[in-house]
């Protein structure tokens, strides 16, 4: 998630690996290497798809050959041909293609998912307004407190609160003019499994 003017205007979901060593390296190096000013200007580009947005997506779907939301392969690479903003598959590595782009782009809002962190194991926010780099893990079976950022008073998802795991919980906050080394970041947030006998 990227935040500006208090409020999201990048939120990712990534399909494959979330946890620090993989999503949260890439975002650690990502932001040591980048320019916060030229960043700051290309996420300007960046809004959230509207109703007209997925309209035009499903209709793209359909005349691909997609009715019931599955693809097989040939599909899957046309829809990631024609909105590369827009595939799961790219988790982390949106921060990078926000980068090096020039052009207006929508993208999908996954905010709602890190309110279920029995799915949502890892979730990291860049706040371009406090200039600092949070990270949150999930598996969270304690209620939050009112002042945390994923704080949500009593609305979640029937399916999140039937299983009794609450949004991911903060862990972390860095600031970004003092980015921990790779081994620091790791030690403070990657979180051994307990092995299972």
């Amino acid at each position: 998630m990227v935040v500006k003017d208090e409020k999201p205007v990048v939120a990712q979901y990534g399909q494959w690996d979330g946890y620090p060593s993989g999503a949260g390296l890439f975002i650690l190096k990502f932001l040591k290497k980048r320019s916060l000013k030229k960043f700051k200007k290309k996420v300007d580009l960046v809004r959230f798809s509207n109703e007209k947005d997925v309209a035009e997506v499903e209709a793209f779907m359909k005349s691909i050959g997609v009715n019931d939301g599955w693809m097989d392969m040939d599909q899957a690479d046309k829809y990631h041909r024609a909105y590369p903003f827009l595939t799961r598959d790219n988790g982390s590595g949106i921060l990078q293609m926000i980068h090096d782009n020039n052009d207006p782009i929508f993208l999908t809002d996954s905010s709602e998912f890190t309110k279920d962190s029995l799915f949502c194991e890892w979730a990291y926010v860049i706040d371009l307004d406090k200039e600092t780099l949070e990270v949150y893990e999930g598996f969270n079976q304690r209620p939050l407190d009112e002042d945390e950022r994923f704080y949500s008073p009593g609305d979640l998802p029937k399916e999140v609160a039937d299983s009794r795991y609450y949004p991911v919980r903060w862990l972390k906050t860095y600031s970004l003019s003092d980015l921990p080394t790779p081994t620091q970041f790791l030690e403070e947030c990657e979180v051994e499994e307990e092995e299972e006998f």
